[in-house]
């Protein structure tokens, strides 16, 4: 596969990902996968209005490995009611 067959794959990939993550179902970002893993990092930094996130993805070749999140664990356990 060269690089821009890898990228359409990839890009393609991902926008099934988000898009199952926007309408909350669950099975269908699993699905998405070759091995789920999601790796939850808290920045520790303010944000004023909706929870912001970071998402970085990796990738063995075209098959979408993990998803690892950064976010303020502070304004998330408010979000969460803690």
């Amino acid at each position: 596969m060269d690089t821009a067959e890898l990228r359409k794959a990839r890009d393609t990939t991902l926008a099934a990902h988000v898009d199952a993550e926007n309408r909350n179902d669950v099975d269908a970002v699993i699905a998405t996968f070759k091995h789920p893993r999601y790796e939850l990092v808290p920045v520790g930094e303010i944000f004023d209005g909706d929870l912001p996130s970071i998402a970085v993805f990796e990738f063995d070749g075209a098959d979408l490995m993990c998803e690892r999140v950064y976010y303020d664990a502070g304004a998330f356990a408010a979000l969460a009611g803690d």
